[in-house]
This record gives C-alpha cells, structure tokens and sequence, in this order.
C-alpha cells in the first residue's frame, strides 16, 4: 500500500490467546493446506473465520482501548470493519445503513479516497468508490 493508513484499516490489535495448536510459519503452512482441503470437502464458513463470522470475532477486538491491546487507530480499524461489512452485505444484495455509510465516510482515510492510482475495482465493499 501507498499509504500507512491503508494497512492500518487492518489492524485489530494485538491477537487474542488462542490456546495450544500448531504455529503458523514459512516453513509450516498449515493453515494453507488445511484451508484448501477444507474448502473442497468440507464446509469451510463452519471453521474458519469468514463473513459474518469474523465480523463476530472481530467486534470485540475493536472494543479494546490501544493500551490493552486494541488497535493503534480505532477509527481506522473500524473503517476496515465497516468495509468488510459492507462487503459481505453486498454480496447478499444488500448494503449498509445510511447511519453506517455516513459513519464509513467519516472514518476512511481521505488519502486513500482521494488517491486516484487505487486499485478500486479490488476494494472490498468499495463499490462504487465514495
């Protein structure tokens, strides 16, 4: 990304305790190969955190202040929230709330909206580009 504020519509924070399980590395990718399986023989929206079901996860991270571990930018993160949101409603046929689409416009960096190099066509939930 071009700009900071782009990765920052990422980051949620420092990542809760899973629990014990395998590491995920370079040299050991079994999220991959376990994702890839799943997906052709199993359900994987059961599984894995995808949809609606990230946006459950998700909630409770943005929740959390940057000094206990949220994110550095909150109203960054929870633009990138918003756009995965409005992203899976598309999907559906549906859209986001106007409450929720003027909050969107509020909290997205303008140095990515006014960035006329972006990639928009590849934007989640940026269809049309506002």
């Amino acid at each position: 990304t071009r700009h900071r504020s782009g990765i920052e519509l990422l980051h949620l924070g420092r990542a809760p305790d899973m629990g014990p399980g395998p590491i995920h590395t370079l040299t050991n990718l079994w999220i991959e190969l376990a994702a890839s399986r799943e997906r052709i023989t199993g359900e994987p929206s059961a599984k894995y955190l995808s949809g609606q079901r990230w946006l459950d996860w998700s909630a409770p991270l943005l929740a959390r202040p940057p000094e206990a571990g949220g994110p550095a930018s909150p109203e960054l993160a929870e633009a990138g929230r918003l756009l995965a949101r409005r992203e899976i409603l598309l999907r559906a046929g549906e859209d986001l709330s106007a409450a929720e689409r003027r909050r969107l416009r509020d909290v997205f960096p303008l140095e990515i909206n006014r960035d006329d190099e972006a990639d928009w066509p590849h934007w989640p939930g940026v269809t049309p580009r506002f």
